[in-house]
């Protein structure tokens, strides 16, 4: 694991120098996400000012889940999404063929080998936001309260991470499928809104089929819900084990599919 670690931050510090030859590069991607947590920022507070409540959430409420939802984002767009919207491409040139031949995990080369590193200065937004969030809140929290809320953003993160594993692996088959993201962004939207707005099947349905509450509403919930449930917990935390590894075995036996640059 360590090694891997290591690993990691020397591909961070490479796309860190190629990102500082570019600076107004940087600057732009930053905006533009900071760009989006204000559409979404706005949009809820316009609704705010026509109902005391959203879903059962007051401002501060959403204000906490719209910045868990940030930093859920951050790390995504951090480690992770460049990396996934980069894969059907490697598909279709063969330069996949680099990645499955390293003396490394296939997995790890595939997703973590760019880093984006203006999404770190959106990741310092997002905290920030929610702290802002705990701040005007009402509720008292306690460090077992902030040590769950932490423990339930990286399972959230590791979940987002398993559903974009699957949708990549599913390009394996498809070979020209850049628009299986768009499929993954269009599902994401959901993560996007606070669950309790939702029926109760879809709830269901997006905790357990679709786990896209799980991404940033429950980790929330611990937060500005006193009654959320320990099954609700035990559940995402384990489903976080569960989803990713089936989608990493998923993702290895879809390689064994793949043809290569010859094909």
């Amino acid at each position: 694991m360590f090694r891997y670690f290591k690993l990691w931050i020397s591909f961070f510090n490479n796309c860190l120098s190629r990102e500082l030859e570019f600076r107004a590069h940087f600057i732009l991607y930053f905006l533009v996400d900071v760009a989006w947590y204000g559409v979404q920022i706005a949009l809820f507070q316009v609704l705010f000012l026509y109902t005391p409540s959203i879903g059962g959430l007051k401002s501060a409420d959403m204000t906490i889940f719209l910045g868990t939802l940030f930093i859920v984002d951050g790390i995504n767009m951090m480690m992770i999404s460049t990396n996934f919207w980069r894969f059907p491409g490697y598909v279709i040139s063969g330069e996949l063929d680099f990645y499955v031949n390293k003396p490394v995990s296939p997995f790890f080369m595939v997703f973590f080998r760019y880093a984006n590193v203006a999404s770190v200065l959106n990741l310092l937004t997002a905290i920030a936001f929610l702290i802002y969030g705990i701040h005007i809140s009402t509720n008292v929290f306690s460090f077992g309260q902030i040590l769950l809320f932490g423990m339930l953003v990286i399972s959230g993160t590791v979940i987002l991470l398993a559903m974009q594993t699957v949708m990549a692996s599913i390009s394996i088959f498809l070979v020209n499928a850049e628009g299986i993201q768009h499929i993954f962004h269009s599902l994401y939207q959901f993560a996007m809104k606070p669950a309790s707005i939702y029926s109760r099947s879809m709830q269901r349905m997006f905790i357990s089929i679709f786990p896209m509450a799980m991404v940033a509403s429950v980790p929330a919930r611990v937060l500005y819900d006193s009654s959320i449930t320990t099954e609700i917990i035990i559940w995402q935390l384990l489903a976080a084990v569960l989803f990713i590894f089936g989608a990493t075995r998923f993702f290895n036996w879809s390689l064994k599919y793949y043809t290569g640059a010859s094909s």
